[in-house]
């Protein structure tokens, strides 16, 4: 019977790790790649790339953005979700705010990052 108790709890044990683990790797893999794409947006600010450089962005937050609401608090996500989606825009009119809004996102992701790894 003390047997039974003690692979039960084991196995819980190992799945709760298990499920942190695999929540840090998701979350650190997720931003990191959209890290990445922001960084190449301010670097292609006022070229003609930054425009399919934001369509990549909006196409990797579309892919990404699922698992992340599965590991992360649904607030952050929200507003990321809504500055994004204006990115496109504020690049055709040509807005000063973009580097702003992409420094925003950046530190938004950052900090979502470091809060998983925080949890763990």
């Amino acid at each position: 019977m003390k047997n039974k108790r003690i692979r039960t709890a084991a196995a819980v044990l190992g799945g709760i790790i298990l499920l942190m683990t695999g929540s840090v790797i998701t979350v650190r893999h997720c931003c990191g790649r959209l890290l990445r794409q922001t960084g190449k947006i301010l670097d292609a600010i006022g070229t003609e790339q930054a425009a399919a450089e934001i369509e990549a962005l909006e196409a990797d937050w579309r892919r990404y953005s699922i698992p992340l609401h599965l590991f992360v608090p649904n607030q952050p996500l929200t507003d990321l979700n809504k500055t994004v989606f204006r990115l496109q825009a504020m690049n055709a009119d040509g807005c000063d705010d973009l580097r702003a809004e992409l420094c925003a996102v950046r530190a938004d992701l950052e900090w979502i990052r470091g809060q998983e790894l925080s949890l763990f």
